[in-house]
């Protein structure tokens, strides 16, 4: 597996691809409109990505930083060749893009009442197997709670809620709270 990073904009020839992954792979009150995904992806602390290995689609990730954090907004891996090592990959790769600052992402709290519950279960064991720990924030987005994972075990949250005040495409930014 040699996986490569290209831009997703309007010369991407798997557009297309990557707007049903993410219309597919995350539920319709956490999709950006993709028109507005890749307007704000002209922005320098904006990083829209489609992952190859070869000529075959792999993924895409959508992250947003600043001087102190990468933020993972959405990571997808196609879903065609899941549990085959590449949100691995993807993960490695964004990692060493950080350059050493923390990459902080949401996640579903555990519920066993959810109707996707063992769903939830595989993602916060996969994140942990790749190096993200559980910090003692959730972020409330509207009435939906989401875990926050980061890579520094020493969560920085001010680094974190800097940098989640870049994605909030001018309308309201989500409350991070402390976990009790």
């Amino acid at each position: 597996m040699r996986l490569t990073a290209r831009k997703v904009d309007g010369s991407l020839r798997d557009l297309s691809r990557v707007k049903g992954l993410l219309e597919r792979a995350f539920p319709k009150n956490e999709q950006f409109p993709m028109f507005l995904l890749r307007l704000r992806a002209w922005s320098s602390y904006v990083h829209f990505l489609a992952y190859y290995d070869g000529d075959d689609f792999c993924g895409f990730t959508y992250t947003v930083e600043n001087e102190d954090m990468v933020f993972v907004l959405y990571l997808a891996v196609n879903d065609e060749i899941r549990s085959k090592g590449y949100g691995t990959a993807i993960l490695t790769d964004l990692k060493a893009r950080a350059s050493g600052r923390g990459v902080a992402l949401n996640i579903e709290p555990l519920d066993p009442h959810a109707a996707n519950s063992e769903q939830r279960v595989r993602r916060l064991d996969f994140y942990r197997r790749n190096g993200f720990f559980s910090t003692d924030y959730n972020l409330i987005d509207g009435g939906d709670r989401y875990l926050i994972l980061c890579t520094k075990e020493d969560f920085p949250v001010e680094d974190y809620i800097r940098v989640i005040k870049r994605i909030s495409f001018g309308l309201h930014v989500p409350n991070v709270e402390r976990v009790k």
